[in-house]
């Protein structure tokens, strides 16, 4: 395989990623992150209610994990209003795969479209297609059909036109078959992340599954071009 072209950041513009779970977007992107020249917006979608490994955090684990989660974003120099936690239920995304719930709650494509909108985003993140956990399918999938959306002249009473480039995927738990391009972390910034993930105390038996995979890496991070408009 040639080599992966470096990713051009000047491109990007105003950036948003999208977290199935709030440690993700750290895990995939957290380089990204503290490079980007204008800082991204992160939206975290599922509260991981189900993140608990012992049975004392059973009914405390959402407030832990965005604890962790504003601790891992602040050491990466995210300000906390760039951090938007969506707070819909873990492990169970696969029911607001929609725009509306039968019962008249917004479906998360709703909500991604909304936030795509507000923040006037350039470039969408989204977890790779190819991770088997159906949170990260359905966030792929949804942010998709909400990227179209939002540069659509429907529903204009969700906010104007969001001006959308481009829609990348990044990695969590599978490589990336085909790679497009790539971000080279300079050892200071590596270090950063690897210290920005140690926040999630909770999850630290994943972040060293992530790492015996060789998915997770402190010295480089991939992305696969989606869509170009």
């Amino acid at each position: 395989m040639s080599e992966i072209p470096p990713l051009d950041l000047q491109a990007l513009g105003r950036t948003i990623v999208i977290a199935p779970h709030d440690d993700d977007a750290a895990i995939g992107c957290g380089g990204l992150i503290q490079a980007l020249p204008s800082p991204p917006v992160v939206v975290v979608v599922t509260d991981g209610r189900l993140g608990y490994q012992r049975l004392d955090q059973k009914h405390t684990i959402v407030a832990l994990r965005r604890e962790e989660a504003t601790a891992c974003y602040s050491r990466l120099g995210l300000a906390a209003e760039r951090l938007r936690f969506l707070g819909l239920p873990d492990m169970s995304l696969g029911n607001f795969l929609c725009f509306e719930t039968l019962d008249g709650r917004p479906g998360v494509t709703q909500l991604l479209l909304r936030a795509f909108r507000q923040w006037q985003v350039e470039t969408v993140l989204l977890p790779s297609s190819a991770d088997v956990h159906p949170d990260h399918r359905a966030t792929h999938e949804a942010g998709q059909a909400a990227a179209l959306l939002a540069r659509d002249t429907l529903m204009p009473d969700l906010g104007a036109l969001a001006p959308i480039r481009q829609v990348l995927a990044y990695q969590v738990w599978e490589p990336l078959e085909h790679p497009d391009a790539r971000f080279v972390l300079e050892p200071g910034s590596g270090q950063r992340k690897r210290e920005a993930l140690s926040a999630y105390a909770s999850q630290g038996s994943i972040i060293a599954e992530l790492l015996r995979r060789e998915t997770l890496s402190f010295r480089e991070e991939r992305f696969s071009v989606l869509t170009r408009f």
